[in-house]
């Protein structure tokens, strides 16, 4: 078994925390389904399908997060996690903050497609 290091920029979470994100991931899609189920079976407007957004980020931020083994928010408050869940140790090297950064902001942007076009799917169906 491969043991989780922190990487800058690549890799901020151990197998607790990939985990946790892949629960997040999938309760946001269920719940996602659900609320377009709803909508789409009581022909709701159009208009408060974009509800389904919220729901859908979760969801997606939760499977990108677990796929790429990199936690926006850790990113963000400038610490990893590679061990227990709730453990989290500071970075204080400025390059390592900026990779980390740099990161954030892609995987924000994959997220924030993933839920765009799930969507853009509710509205049009």
């Amino acid at each position: 078994m491969t043991e989780i290091i922190y990487t800058p920029g690549v890799c901020n979470i151990g197998k607790e925390e990939i985990a946790r994100r892949k629960q997040i991931g999938w309760i946001g899609f269920i719940i996602t389904i659900a609320l377009a189920a709803v909508l789409l079976a009581l022909h709701i407007a159009a208009v408060w399908r974009i509800t389904v957004f919220l729901p859908a980020f979760v969801a997606a931020s939760g499977f990108v997060q677990a796929y790429f083994h990199f936690c926006v928010g850790f990113a963000q408050a400038g610490v990893y996690n590679v061990g227990p869940v709730g453990t989290t140790q500071a970075i204080t090297d400025t390059q390592s903050k900026a990779r980390d950064t740099k990161r954030t902001t892609q995987l924000y942007v994959y997220i924030l497609l993933i839920a765009i076009v799930i969507t853009a799917i509710v509205l049009f169906i």
